[in-house]
């Protein structure tokens, strides 16, 4: 373990698993990098074939729970290249499988709290390229008339910072919305509180 990664480690990922995460690269080493904010992607994996290299980067602007998760996603795909090659779908079932056995250590309360964890059991059960926007939702308080972005319907009209809004379809993490006004398109967070 390079003195530089265990201190990425320590930065990023939540203390409880940095001994965890430390393993799996000594037990597997990859080149780490944590890169600025992607609109694209959290985290990737990449193999040199010719150098025999992994690489693995994941965005520097995930709360330590979300770079966690999205840290073992991508060693997950690692391990998966190692083991069956690259004649496998990239979120297929041994993909899946992998994911699964490599965050079981992970779900528990020293790390996650209660509801997330909740949450984490339930996607684990079934796993996904992505995690929802519900995932890592916090518990936030709504006033009477307010509800969640995530909660709309396509073409429903809502209020948010003063403004209204239409509800176009909803992204991976954001919603696409449009301004009634100046009908500007903006991508809104799904876990906002909106006023209906």
């Amino acid at each position: 373990m390079t003195a530089t990664y265990s201190r990425l480690f320590h930065r990023f990922i939540p203390t409880a698993a940095v001994a965890y995460c430390e393993m799996l690269y000594q037990e597997a080493p990859f080149l780490f990098r944590v890169s600025r904010p992607r609109k694209r992607v959290l985290g990737d994996y990449r193999y040199d074939f010719q150098r025999d290299i992994h690489a693995i980067s994941v965005n520097e602007n995930l709360p330590p729970e979300r770079f966690l998760i999205t840290f073992i996603h991508e060693i997950a795909h690692q391990r998966v290249q190692m083991r069956y090659g690259s004649g496998v779908q990239p979120h297929g079932k041994e993909w899946k499988a992998m994911f699964v056995n490599l965050m079981r250590p992970l779900l528990n309360e020293k790390i996650y709290d209660k509801v997330v964890l909740k949450r984490l059991e339930a996607y684990f059960k079934h796993p996904k390229a992505s995690l929802s926007a519900g995932v890592f939702e916090e518990n936030i308080k709504l006033n009477e008339n307010e509800v969640q972005l995530m909660k709309l319907t396509s073409d429903q009209l809502f209020t948010f910072k003063g403004s209204q809004y239409r509800f176009i379809r909803r992204l991976r993490t954001f919603a696409l919305c449009e301004c009634v006004i100046t009908q500007k398109q903006y991508r809104v967070r799904l876990t906002v509180a909106v006023n209906i």
